[in-house]
C-alpha cells in the first residue's frame, strides 16, 4: 500500500516517541519515514519516554509485554496510519493503557 506523503499527525501527537516492530526490514523504513514525515519520532526499543509501538505479524512477545507494562499505546499498521494522517487515535486500536 501506499503512504500519503502530505499528511501530518495532529499537534497532540508530534514529537511523540513510536517503535515498530514486527515488520520487514523494507517495510519498517517505509513506516518510520511516515511517522518522520508525519511529526512523530521514531525510535528503536521500548524505552520510558515511548508512547505508541506499531506492531507487525513478527512482532517478538517480549517487546510487546514491556510496552504494555509501561502503558504504551499498542497499535496496528492500519491504526498508524489512520493516526498520521488524521490526527485521531482509533478507539478499536487502543489494546493498552488499561492499567500502569
Amino acid at each position: 500500500s501506499t503512504l500519503d506523503r502530505s499528511s501530518a499527525a495532529s499537534d497532540v501527537y508530534k514529537r511523540q516517541h513510536i517503535v515498530f516492530t514486527g515488520f520487514s526490514a523494507a517495510r519498517k523504513v517505509e513506516l518510520e519515514t511516515f511517522a518522520n514525515e508525519g511529526g512523530l519520532r521514531v525510535v528503536k526499543s521500548v524505552t520510558q519516554n515511548l508512547v505508541f509501538l506499531c506492531f507487525g505479524k513478527t512482532a517478538g512477545v517480549l517487546k510487546l509485554e514491556k510496552a504494555r507494562a509501561q502503558g504504551v499505546y499498542i497499535i496496528d499498521e492500519s491504526s498508524f496510519i489512520r493516526l498520521v494522517e488524521s490526527g485521531v487515535l482509533p478507539d478499536e486500536a487502543v489494546e493498552s493503557l488499561t492499567e500502569y
